[in-house]
């Protein structure tokens, strides 16, 4: 028979089985085997020797005692699994319980709902209406306070332009319209916009003064607001523009109701910058203009038209001016008068009546003894020395001394024309002293 170690061999397998249920179960506590009294003795190696009967006896108990630890471990075990089971029954028991509190607590159990009786319902509903109706009252008075409310006092201009008369309303809130009256003394108009921006033409077509007065209009009588300050204008009224018409020399029109007098326009001064005019008075019959009295003024073309003029005490304003008419006069200029050349002093006189029809330039042309060859000269009368009397004859006077070295056989001299509505004037001969 083999030796043995001097452990204990039902230990070592008590151990090994307890480590083994501690690794499945968790730590398990067993309860102590009892020890068997037969089983006091330890197997230990004899060396050298033989074990006799008693240790045989020895060994077959140890056997039973071993089988017998091995039941009573399978025991524990099965003990031990039945506590796990219980444990895990009681926490599955705990879960279910908090589980079911949880739900308890989420769902919370319905309020069975007690039937109103019929007074109570009659008694929420009279509340009901009676709410309602307050409410209804309530808001009656708000809003019947809300329009009765008397609406600022606006403010507006008055504008006068040549197209019409404008009237401009500042914006009231809560304004329907604005009333406006006006009163020229002898009519007076009223007349309701629901526009702040009035443009007047009809009601300021006559001439005078006129007052005019403004207010806003409200929702009920009570929110219209007071009148604005009252604003005074005069209004004035242009003249009708004449209708001028012609024959000939002469132009007409009939009479312009109010009109004092007329002017007829026919040319713009260049020294003034005003338009040169002729007063033509008023009268009830056809007004006529003889467009001959304007050829004092010289050669030229002469746009007329005519304008009829107010009353400057009156509210009238002086009329457009008509359509134009071009009247064209020429003329023939002023000959030279009295044109002489003095040999001596080689100089040249010669005179022109002052008037409309004076030229600003001459052309004079000598023949000379010594080849009969003839020289033209161009005097400018502006240039020229000269001298007027009293009888508003203008005498030129020009010198040759430093043009002619030949001795002047017979001469001629002719005013000349500077625009197309003049012509040369005839030619005169040079008397020779």
């Amino acid at each position: 028979m083999d030796n043995l170690d001097n452990k204990n061999i039902f230990n070592n397998d008590l151990e090994l089985l307890s480590e083994s249920a501690d690794s499945l179960f968790g730590d398990i506590n067993l309860k102590p085997v009892k020890e068997n009294k037969n089983n006091d003795k330890i197997i230990t190696k004899n060396k050298g020797k033989k074990i006799d009967n008693n240790s045989n006896k020895n060994l077959k108990s140890n056997k039973k005692d071993k089988k017998h630890n091995k039941k009573t471990l399978n025991e524990n075990k099965i003990e031990e699994n039945n506590l796990n089971s219980k444990k895990n029954e009681q926490n599955l028991n705990l879960n279910n319980a908090d589980n079911a509190e949880k739900e308890n607590t989420s769902k919370k159990p319905k309020k069975v709902k007690k039937q109103l009786s019929k007074t109570a319902k009659l008694l929420i509903i009279i509340f009901v209406c009676l709410a309602v109706i307050g409410g209804a009252v309530t808001g009656l008075c708000l809003y019947f306070k809300s329009i009765n409310k008397k609406l600022v006092t606006p403010t507006y201009q008055v504008i006068q332009r040549q197209t019409g008369t404008i009237i401009s309303i500042d914006k009231i809130e809560n304004a329907t319209a604005y009333e406006i009256e006006i009163d020229s003394g002898s009519n007076q108009f009223k007349f309701t916009s629901t526009s702040n921006v009035i443009e007047l033409k009809s009601y300021f077509n006559q001439p005078g003064t006129f007052t005019v007065k403004v207010r806003a209009l409200g929702k009920t009588q009570k929110a219209t607001s007071d009148f604005a300050i009252e604003q005074v204008l005069k209004n004035y009224v242009k003249l009708e523009t004449p209708n001028v018409f012609r024959a000939g020399n002469i132009i007409s029109w009939n009479p312009v109701e109010n009109a004092k007098e007329y002017r007829v326009y026919y040319k713009a001064n260049l020294n003034t910058g005003a338009i040169e005019y002729k007063v033509v008075e008023q009268n009830d019959l056809l007004i006529e203009f003889d467009l001959e009295q304007l050829n004092s003024f010289g050669a030229g073309l002469y746009p007329v038209c005519v304008e009829a003029i107010a009353d400057s005490e009156s509210y009238y304003l002086n009329s457009e001016t008509s359509s134009t008419i071009d009247y064209v006069y020429t003329q023939v200029l002023a000959k030279p008068l009295s044109v002489t050349y003095h040999k001596l002093t080689k100089t040249l006189s010669f005179s022109v009546l002052k008037g409309n029809n004076n030229a600003s330039h001459f052309k004079v042309a000598f023949t000379f003894t010594s080849d009969y060859s003839t020289k033209e000269f161009t005097l400018v009368a502006s240039e020229l020395e000269c001298q007027e009397n009293a009888s508003g004859i203008i005498t030129y006077t020009a010198n040759f001394a430093d043009f002619i070295e030949n001795e002047v056989l017979n001469g001629s001299i002719f005013a000349v024309s500077d625009n197309i509505y003049q012509t040369n004037s005839e030619k005169v001969n040079v008397s020779m002293m």
